[in-house]
């Protein structure tokens, strides 16, 4: 029997008269890398947002290990968000402090953790993302590929059980798109944790993903293996595929 850590049903969000979300039904097995696909301003960040109550949809639910968490109450939306590691474009780091304050800041916020467990854990997680020895530099000091990667290892400080990654190497070269997908996959071995990046890059999407979800004219489209996405006929799918200019998606969709 499959065990779902997302049931998605029916969403729909709107702002003003544009519709994001159209009904967007989705079930995400625990312990897989889930890529949600598509192109630019079809709402993947919109959705991305929704799953964790960050954004209200206007109709449908969410449920994350059975939980609707729009039922839940402010205070109880915030502990259950504990679950999550959220990791965002370029990081999301604070400029004022080093990688290592950076990647202690929810271990200090969240655990009553002595200095030194604190500090094992932040020298583990930088030790996951292959960063060793950045831990007194600041952001700025850092490459773009190197202050996403700090942002990986603070978003698992934690221990996540659901991590949950937006467009990850937008702007990279292609050397580093794979190094940061590298590692995106290295987080998700051992822990039976639950990914979900949201991206428009196919070269990250075939090292990360377990399965991909497409996203267009606010609904998924399709939802399978990776494999089966590379063969897919669904007209959405082979434009995005192929990049092919001619297709189902409007030159505003584009």
């Amino acid at each position: 029997m499959l065990e779902y850590k997302f049931l998605i049903e029916n969403l729909h969000k709107s702002f003003g008269e544009k519709k994001v979300l159209k009904g967007v039904e989705l079930k995400i097995e625990k312990g897989l890398s889930v890529v949600i696909l598509g192109g630019s301003g079809v709402g993947k960040s919109v959705f991305l947002k929704t799953l964790i109550g960050l954004l209200r949809p206007d109709l449908g639910k969410v449920f994350v290990d059975g939980v609707d968490i729009f039922s839940l109450k402010e205070k109880e939306l915030n502990e259950f968000r504990k679950k999550f590691g959220m990791c965002f474009q370029e990081g999301a780091l604070f400029d004022s402090m080093t990688v290592y304050e950076n990647i202690a800041f929810p271990l200090i916020r969240h655990k009553e953790l002595p200095k030194e467990k604190i500090k094992d854990r932040v020298m583990e997680c930088l030790e996951i993302v292959k960063l060793k020895g950045v831990e007194d530099k600041f952001p700025s000091e850092l490459s773009g590929g190197m202050r996403r990667r700090v942002g990986f290892a603070r978003a698992i400080a934690l221990k996540p059980e659901i991590l949950l990654f937006d467009e990850p190497t937008t702007g990279l070269d292609p050397v580093m798109t794979s190094l940061i997908a590298e590692t995106i996959k290295d987080l998700m071995k051992g822990d039976d944790v639950t990914a979900i990046t949201i991206t428009h890059d196919l070269q990250a999407a075939s090292i990360i993903a377990d399965k991909i979800a497409m996203l267009f004219d606010g609904k998924i489209i399709f939802y399978g293996k990776k494999e089966e996405f590379w063969e897919s006929q669904e007209p959405a799918v082979v434009q995005f595929r192929t990049s092919n200019p001619k297709g189902p998606w409007t030159e505003e969709e584009i």
